[in-house]
């Protein structure tokens, strides 16, 4: 496995995204930035089978989470809030009066970084 880092652009606050292209011997690869953990390419030879776009901006502006970890949850928490313990958690709106996918700042707006590297 071959393991390559490159520049994915940067947001409009100046920070840079890297991408993370992870390269089998057959030829398949895929590609992750930092930005969100998110998948931004899944190529089996010349063929990309994941749907995302072609810039940092794009990624940065996303309200689909394309690609991305979404966070704690994957689905709508309805008109966003719960009750735990009999007590009422209010959370973000951001999609219509739901919470959907961890909210405005949910892990799709996160940054991370590898922390070890891969071996054979």
């Amino acid at each position: 496995m071959n393991i390559t880092q490159s520049n994915f652009g940067k947001l409009s606050d100046g920070r840079e995204i890297a991408a993370y292209t992870l390269k089998n011997t057959a030829g398949n690869s895929v590609k992750v930035i930092t930005y969100g953990a998110r998948l931004v390419a899944w190529e089996f030879g010349d063929v990309d089978v994941v749907l995302g776009y072609a810039d940092a901006a794009t990624y940065e502006r996303d309200n689909k989470f394309m690609g991305a970890v979404v966070g704690r949850f994957a689905n709508r928490i309805d008109r966003a809030q719960f009750c735990l313990n009999d007590h009422m958690y209010a959370l973000d709106q951001n999609d219509g009066n739901n919470h959907l996918h961890g909210g405005f700042n949910g892990f799709t707006k996160k940054f991370g970084k590898p922390k070890s590297k891969m071996t054979d």
